[in-house]
């Protein structure tokens, strides 16, 4: 069954979601794009969810390093 929208990773424009009924593209923040990926409507492509995992490293780690 295919998924009604696709989280994608472009270096250009950053995170973008189609939606796959209507291919209409829009560019989302990281903030959006963690949420969308959580849906279980949302197929995420290999190149975004290395970006998401990338990301939540980076926070974790900076948390520690301040020590909260």
């Amino acid at each position: 069954m295919e998924k009604e929208y696709n989280l994608s990773w472009n270096s250009m424009f950053g995170f973008v979601l189609r939606e796959n009924r209507t291919k209409e593209e829009r560019v989302l923040n990281e903030a959006q794009a963690f949420h969308w990926s959580d849906k279980h409507n949302v197929s995420v492509t290999e190149s975004a969810q290395k970006r998401i995992d990338e990301t939540m490293t980076l926070n974790q780690s900076f948390k520690f390093r301040r020590g909260w």
